[in-house]
């Protein structure tokens, strides 16, 4: 299920980010090399944008991406580069760790 909530478009919007923001997917190509974007959208309409590259995909055992902030509203434009996240499925109990 946490494999899924990672790489289904349809899902990311019910659950990335703050609850006060709406998400959309602007990109999200889920294969080795692929990248994503998602924005944010604020109540004042402000817009927060995050993007990445997926690195390693083994369904539904792990998921390593990148993950980068594009920077504030109204200020310079700049990006601040993230880092690596990675998804593992451990244990025969199915637990996760991110």
């Amino acid at each position: 299920m946490v494999f899924k909530a990672y790489t289904d478009p349809s899902i990311i919007p019910h659950w990335w980010g703050r609850r006060r923001l709406t998400t959309m997917v602007d990109k999200m190509d889920v294969r080795p090399g692929g990248v994503w974007r998602f924005v944010q959208r604020g109540p004042d309409g402000h817009e927060y944008a995050f993007n990445g590259v997926y690195r390693e995909i083994v369904p539904p055992e792990r998921l390593v991406q990148t993950f980068e902030f594009e920077g504030m509203p109204g200020g310079p434009p700049r990006r601040i580069p993230g880092e690596a996240v990675s998804l593992e499925r451990r244990g025969a109990s199915g637990g996760s760790k991110r």
